[in-house]
This record gives C-alpha cells, structure tokens and sequence, in this order.
C-alpha cells in the first residue's frame, strides 16, 4: 500500500452571495455585495479582558461604485456583549483601491464615525475581497467572491473596545498540488492543471471548534484519475487573522471517498491559509 502525501498552495476564496446592477441614472457601475445569515459568524474580544464571544447571523452589505472607486458599508445584528445586541450600523462612503497584482480590492479607515450618531466609533475597518469568480464543485460553476472582513469598534460611553473577526463558514481555496511518496522520499507528481476544478473546501462549525474538508479532483500521479474525498472532526484554532487546522502526529482520522465510503488515512503537519498537507494512506 502506497502513502502519498499531497501538499496544496491555495488562494482563499471565501463563499459570499453576489448582485450587481447598473446606474440608471448616470454611467456609475455599481455592485452589491450581501454576506450573512448562516454563511458568517463574528468572533469578538473585549480589549483588555478574557472576554470572547461567537455570534451567528449577522449582515453585512457592500455597494461599491467602480467608477469612482467608493464604497458604502452597512451592518445590523451586531452583538459585542450580554448589554450590546443587535446593533446596526451605516458608515460613510468609504474609498478603495485595486492591487494591481493580485487584483483584490482593499478598503480600510481609521476613526470612523457612523452616519447616525451613536457611542460607537470604528477604531479600525478592514474589508479585502475579490469580485465573484467560478469554481468547478460537483458538476457545476459556482460563484465564490473571497473576502475577509474584520474590525475594532469603541463604546465610547464606557470606552469598552471589541476586536471583530467576521468567518465565512465555508472557505474555497485554489492551488496546486504537489505529491510526494512518503516511502521512498521523492517526489510522484505536480499538478498545476485546472486549478479551478480542483477545489479545496474546508466548512468550520464554530460551536464545536471543529472542521470538514473536502477536496476535489486532486491527482497524486500523472497516470491516476482524479479523487475527490473528504475528512470530518478536524481541531480548529481561531486566531485574530483567521483559523488553523492542526492535528497531533499520531491522530488517526477516516477519510471518505466521493462514494461514501472510509478509507484509511490521516492528516499530517497542519492547514494556515496559503499551505495544506495531507497524508493519505491508501492506494491512488
């Protein structure tokens, strides 16, 4: 029985739901993100305490005018605390810029102000994202905007401050592969073909600090087909710039083939954002 070990680089794209619509007043192109609901939660950590909350469901709305290169945020269900609930907040228009290499936009502001008056004040807003692009997942296209959004936010009444993690529940992420035979040491194979049907999905459930993967259409050799497989239980370790997965050395954990089936396997080192590997101890 061969033992494979398949290491990904991936580019995070993150699940968000997408419209966009046209100006009909001026040549303004104007695009609507909504992201919320069950495809989010919030992370929050009261400064200067051990006070960490998880909140489901909140919203978050993005317009962004393209042709001038603006940008107006609006949020609701809002909770940083057993006294601060679903609030709602609109901030002014905001600018952004494009990178020019990877193509992400980027919009960020210090000491910000919501448009009603209220005690609360931005500290710090960050928002990245990419416009929606396809990925092939079962048999099908599907538009997948990356996205990371995060925050600090000041009660000035009692001048309280709140680190704001906003988690996709599902995350997409693109890459090569690269296999090596963990037998003799070397390494069997790099794909770098189709990157875009070959997708790995982690989906986190916050309340159980734990994770499913799902990666498909991954070659270990040139001659081999494609498989698609998955792995369930994984530990997950948030922190203020995203989450890792990392499982001790010895830990067994079943993988499951695209029929439903467990095949034996285990994942290995550790998955942070632009790495993954994985051990599989099964013959491809």
């Amino acid at each position: 029985m061969k033992k494979y070990f398949l290491s990904l680089g991936i580019l995070a794209v993150s699940a968000v739901s997408f419209t966009s619509c046209l100006d009909s007043d001026n040549s303004d192109q104007n695009f609507t993100y909504t992201y919320g609901g069950n495809e989010c939660f919030n992370r929050v950590v009261e400064r200067g305490t051990t006070n960490e909350i998880w909140t489901k469901q909140p919203s978050y709305t993005f317009k962004y005018n393209v042709s001038k290169s603006k940008i107006d945020v609006q949020m609701s269900g809002i909770t940083l605390g057993d006294d601060y609930k679903n609030l709602s907040f609109a901030l002014p228009t905001l600018s952004f810029t494009q990178n020019n290499k990877d193509g992400f936009i980027e919009t960020s502001g210090r000491d910000i102000l919501p448009v009603t008056p209220s005690p609360y004040a931005f500290d710090v807003f960050k928002l990245r994202s990419y416009p929606a692009r396809a990925i092939y997942i079962n048999g099908k296209y599907v538009g997948l905007p990356v996205y990371d959004l995060s925050y600090t936010i000041q009660n000035t009444s009692d001048n309280s401050i709140y680190d704001v993690t906003v988690y996709p529940v599902v995350n997409a992420y693109l890459g090569a592969t690269n296999s090596y035979d963990l037998e003799n040491s070397s390494q069997v194979f790099v794909n770098k073909e189709n990157l875009y049907q070959s997708p790995f999905v982690v989906e986190i459930d916050y309340e159980k600090k734990t994770a499913k993967m799902y990666v498909y259409n991954a070659k270990f050799k040139k001659d081999k087909n494609p498989t698609t497989f998955s792995v369930k239980d994984l530990p997950v370790t948030f922190t203020s710039d995203g989450y890792s997965i990392s499982t001790p050395s010895d830990t067994q954990l079943p993988i499951i083939n695209s029929q439903g089936n467990t095949i034996e396997g285990r994942t290995k080192r550790h998955f942070h954002y632009g790495t993954s590997q994985l051990r599989c101890d099964h013959n491809v």
